[in-house]
């Protein structure tokens, strides 16, 4: 049984996935400097294969673009 939520976004909520996405990612690094748990349960229980929408973009350039935020 999944209990995750199905989502279907649209361009713009896309583009807010990549920050979650990227906090999550930052959360499962050593040193995590943004340390975002929620993110990553967040992503945990969506319903998105972010690796396959996300594939053309480094999980790199993702965790960039959450830190940016806070710059």
């Amino acid at each position: 049984m999944n209990n995750k939520v199905k989502i279907d976004p649209g361009e713009v909520q896309r583009t807010l996935l990549i920050s979650l996405y990227g906090r999550a990612m930052d959360y499962e690094k050593n040193y995590s400097l943004l340390n975002d748990k929620y993110a990553h349960e967040i992503v945990g229980r969506i319903d998105f294969d972010f690796e396959v929408e996300f594939k053309q973009m480094p999980k790199q350039s993702s965790i960039n673009s959450s830190i940016r935020e806070y710059s």
